[in-house]
């Protein structure tokens, strides 16, 4: 064989390995110095079953600095961890603006809606739950010193808050200053119970009180007290929606919100239950003398569980509308004296890291490179392999993985069927033991 002949070879041979690792696609990696969004802190979801604990600043650059380098490889988009695992939250001062999941086993780590794992190296979770364990003597000694020494500042404090006690119990209310949404921006009132706030920005205290009664089964009320007993009034109207649209409405309570800590307004939501555990919460405003209605948010995050930061923006689990009954995290803004859904391109489902529930693919189907009809396809014979969902934009695609190796993207028409020889067939007869809520 001549040399130009075998370099000829040579070259075809190159090509064919080069389409070969395309033809696999690239998996998505992750590293923690990827994080676009700023923290400050870093603070443990739980440790030995005892509670949260937040690293001061030179602890959590310790623990950023154990896995500076690392670089994981995304493996699959659900499933569970099988190891103990850890919830790590990153905090802009008091407020969580991210997490990861790190597993004891040193390698995996679960991230929006997706499992990654370091292929040639480990973090040492040892020294990162020490970090923790030392934080939380350290918290703990501190505690102890403050609680020996009562300073004159303390004093003060303790003097202002009995103050604040006595006004409320004159008041047999709740009594919110600014001090109640520094950290938290949404104060939660037993229903029947009336608040003291300042709803409106003009310095002035309304009194409010929410009495969820009916006399016709159907109609719900709210009593402002404005201001003024001569101003008492009960609403059961604001504008086109009414509190007849109120189907179960929550006994337990109702909300006072700081939506966006920029603007004079505090807002009131309730919480509606449904009538199958489709909560939905209302958010009224009291703005020049009227009472406004602002707009709802479908969500089955508890009111401790949204993530409300006072810029405008609401956060929470949402339901997704495709494939099967399954959720991500939506995000609802406050734009122009309105509250609605803010539409992505594309969403990243919860990670199920308790699911038993193990979904296979019985019909043939369609894999595309991309989410794009005209990207290359491939069809796929049913298999026995585990699948797993990801990234969807909530309306065709959605990012499909199979234990073999096997990923790509679906299509799917109208959300819940996918074509096979021509045939429309519900994604139920496609994939076994996807999750349908009854």
């Amino acid at each position: 064989m001549n040399k130009k002949l075998r370099s000829c070879l040579l070259i075809i041979l190159l090509v064919l390995v080069v389409m070969q690792m395309y033809a696999c696609g690239e998996k998505n990696t992750f590293q923690l110095s990827s994080l676009e969004k700023e923290y400050t802190n870093i603070k443990l979801a739980s440790l030995n079953g005892e509670e949260e604990v937040t690293l001061d600043e030179a602890r959590t650059e310790q623990l950023v600095a154990m896995f500076e380098g690392l670089s994981f490889v995304q493996t699959q988009s659900g499933g569970k961890f099988t190891d103990k695992a850890y919830s790590l939250i990153f905090l802009d001062g008091a407020s969580a603006v991210d997490y990861i999941q790190i597993s004891d086993d040193g390698k995996t780590i679960a991230y929006g809606g997706y499992f990654y794992q370091l292929e040639d190296t480990t973090y040492d979770i040892e020294n990162i739950v020490l970090l923790f364990e030392q934080q939380r003597e350290e918290d703990a000694a501190k505690a102890t010193d403050i609680e020996a020494e009562t300073t004159e500042a303390e004093a003060e404090t303790v003097v202002e808050e009995n103050t604040k006690s006595v006004m409320e119990e004159e008041q047999d209310s709740p009594y919110l200053t600014d001090a109640d949404f520094t950290e938290q921006k949404i104060v939660a009132i037993p229903v029947g119970e009336t608040c003291t706030v300042d709803l409106d920005g003009d310095g002035k205290m309304e009194t409010v009180i929410y009495e969820p009664q009916s006399s016709d089964g159907v109609s719900y009320e709210i009593l402002f007290f404005i201001e003024s007993e001569a101003d008492n009034e009960y609403v059961d109207s604001l504008g086109d929606w009414s509190f007849e649209n109120l189907i179960t409405p929550s006994l337990d309570y109702y909300f006072i919100v700081d939506l966006d800590s920029t603007d004079p307004y505090r807002e009131i939501a309730l919480l509606d239950e449904g009538m199958s555990g489709d909560p939905e919460f209302h958010f009224l405003r009291y703005q020049e003398g009227e009472h406004i209605y602002l707009g709802s948010v479908f969500t089955d995050s508890s009111y401790d569980e949204l993530m409300i930061n006072g810029d405008g923006k609401i956060v929470g689990s949402g339901r997704l509308s495709i494939l099967q009954t399954w959720n991500a995290p939506f995000t609802w803004v406050l734009e122009e004296g309105k509250i609605k859904l803010l539409e992505e391109d594309f969403y990243s489902p919860y990670v199920s890291v308790d699911s038993e529930q193990i979904v296979t693919q019985v019909e043939k189907i369609t894999v595309y490179s991309e989410a794009d009809l005209e990207s290359e396809a491939t069809e796929l014979e049913p298999s026995d392999a585990v699948v797993n969902f990801g990234t969807t934009d909530n309306k065709n695609w959605v990012q499909f993985y199979r234990t073999d190796g096997v990923e790509g993207w679906i299509y799917l028409e109208e959300g819940c069927f996918i074509e096979v020889d021509g045939e429309k067939i519900p994604v139920s007869k496609v994939f076994e033991n996807l999750h349908f809520a009854g």
